[in-house]
Parts: structure tokens; sequence; C-alpha cells
């Protein structure tokens, strides 16, 4: 079998027998600019359009000392279906505008809708319920937040809430991604099974009090998610122009 330039690849493989090998081989491709390792049982066939757990896609940020980790403030919900039907099931998070004195003003900044276990949503419930308002596309709350587009149509949540009211969680991405859904440009990128998770109400004087713009602290915090992105931006440019 031969393959085929750009139709038809035959990859190397090597044979493992323990997380350990499994991880080694995760970091070389990470040198490589690679994006994914393929882990398979060597018996078992191909199978298109399927997904079985014989043949298993690994990613740099499903290890935890992989990706990066970003306190976001919730500033709207999104309601459930099925089971979580009348609730919230995700939320719109966002990053404060910078102002002097600091303002209590946030844009948006991604949607996070995974990783919750169900006491993390009944903390978030107990904590914001009293707090809710109804989204009114008439009166939009812009004195609070702001969505990507000047209807605030992109990404409208259901609900909002008054910053002050809210709470900081914790998300962890694989990478920073440009984006015109969200007010600030950028988005979080996240493992398609883990995005969010740990609640910190303890941060949210110190998110609500400090100096700092959006945009300064999307640098700061996301430098080396940047850096990540940009080199893969090289790398795929390469890419191109060696075909």
């Amino acid at each position: 079998m031969n393959p085929v330039s750009r139709r038809f690849e035959i990859h190397d493989f090597r044979k493992a027998n323990s997380v350990q090998d499994i991880e080694s081989e995760l970091r070389k491709i990470i040198a490589e600019g690679s994006e994914v390792l393929v882990v398979k049982d060597p018996d078992s066939p191909y199978q298109p359009s399927a997904r079985v757990d014989s043949w298993i896609k690994v990613k740099p940020e499903y290890m935890k000392e992989f990706g990066e980790e970003l306190d976001v403030l919730i500033i709207g919900g999104y309601y459930g279906g099925g089971k979580r039907g009348g609730r919230h099931s995700s939320f719109l998070c966002g990053l404060r505008l910078n102002g002097d004195p600091p303002l209590m003003k946030f844009h948006s900044f991604l949607k996070v809708g995974g990783g919750f276990t169900a006491s993390d949503y009944a903390k978030i419930r107990h904590i914001t319920d009293p707090f809710w308002n109804d989204w009114d596309p008439n009166n939009p709350p812009t004195e609070y937040i702001e969505l990507a587009d000047d209807k605030q149509t992109l990404e409208r949540p259901d609900q909002w809430i008054i910053p002050d009211k809210s709470l900081v969680i914790q998300v962890k991405a694989a990478q920073v991604a440009p984006t015109d859904q969200f007010k600030t440009k950028f988005t979080l990128r996240f493992p398609p099974f883990s995005v969010c998770g740990k609640i910190k109400t303890g941060k949210l004087l110190y998110l609500m009090k400090r100096s700092t713009s959006s945009s300064e602290m999307l640098n700061s915090n996301t430098k080396n998610l940047r850096c990540r992105l940009s080199t893969e931006d090289r790398l795929k440019e390469s890419r191109r122009n060696m075909r």
C-alpha cells in the first residue's frame, strides 16, 4: 500500500503499554506542532463515521498540565431543555470594561455549557437565584453588559444578572480564538468534554475592583494561549506554502 500526496497518508505508529508511553508520545506531537494523538486497539479496524472505544483521540488540552485557566464572571443565563427545562443549563460570561473609577460593566467573552456537576448548578442557583432579570430585547441592560453587535442580539442570554450580584467561575481552555460573536472579539476554545467547573465566590470582589480592561486582562491571563495560537497559524501557513 502506497501513500498518495494530500489524499492518503500512512502515519508512523508506536506500541504503547502504559499511560506513560502515551504521555511521552503526546509530548512529541506537541513539540512538532501537531494537534492530536490517536490511541487504538491494534486489532480494531477503522470504522468510518463511528465513535468506538477502540479508537480514541488524545489532545494536549486533555492533560491537566496543558491548557490555560482563566477567571470570568457569569453575566447571563440560558434555559435548558429536558430535565434542565426552566433552569439555566449554560451561562454567558464576561470580562470587565476598564474605567476610572472602575466600572461595573462587562463585555461578553464566552459561553459555558458544560463541565458542571449537579452540586455546581445548585450552588450557582443558591447564590444567584434572587437576582436574575429577564432580558428585554427592547431595553437591553447596556449599563452593565454589552454584547457583540449594536442591536445586542449575538449570544443574547435568556436572563441577565447585575455583576456585583453574580459570581466568578474558572474555565480551562485549549486556546484563544478570534470571533465576532462576543464583544471582546476573542473567545476561548474548549476541549469537547471539559469546559469549566471551579466556582470562586471569594474572587468576586477582587475581580470587580481591579482596574485592568477586558483586553488587558485577556492579554495577561492568556499569554501562553496567544503564543500557541500564533504558533499554530504559522505552522498552518508553512504547510500551505509547502504544498
